[in-house]
């Protein structure tokens, strides 16, 4: 962003909310996009955002170019990120119980005063974090991603949803 202020940036879904602060102080737009690789990749064509973001030499021979661009301390650059608190976890679903889980967090998130979204699982936003809900398409699990104005939110909010997306399954067994 700081190389090309005023340029898109292509984020994953999931990724944290600090990013559109960071976009805003460099004027760049961002673009969120579903998290899987093919669909970041095919949205970045054209920029050199791909190869940073599943390639570490590639982001440390960037980083370390920006260092001596602005002549900074690694330390000092960490330093322009703000406090992130963001967490995942991977929460056993069966492959037979994803669909239940969502509808139910679906319902449950259409009430909620801070809105839902859903163009990739379930993500329930409140005034202090927001928590999304995935169902992986590869493995029985679903995983929640959160993040929180803090870390004890943070993992309030993992917390709250790991124990639903259980109780969900547990209330389906018995139906």
């Amino acid at each position: 962003m700081k190389q090309k202020p005023g340029g898109k940036v292509v984020v994953p879904y999931t990724a944290s909310n600090v990013i559109e602060k960071l976009a805003n102080t460099y004027k760049c737009d961002i673009v969120r996009t579903k998290s899987n690789k093919l669909d970041i990749m095919l949205e970045s064509k054209g920029t050199d955002l791909f190869s940073i973001y599943f390639d570490g030499i590639a982001l440390l021979i960037k980083l370390l170019e920006r260092m001596s661009l602005d002549n900074v301390a690694l330390s000092q650059l960490i330093n322009e990120i703000p406090d992130i608190y963001w967490q995942e976890k991977e929460i056993p679903c069966p492959w037979e119980k994803k669909g239940a889980v969502m509808r139910a967090l679906i319902e449950e998130g259409s009430q909620s005063t801070g809105g839902i979204r859903l163009f990739e699982g379930v993500r329930i936003q409140n005034d202090k974090g927001w928590a999304l809900i995935l169902p992986d398409s590869e493995e029985p699990v679903c995983k929640v991603y959160s993040e929180g104005w803090n870390e004890e939110f943070t993992e309030e909010l993992a917390s709250y949803f790991e124990k639903r997306i259980q109780d969900i399954q547990i209330d389906e067994k018995e139906n």
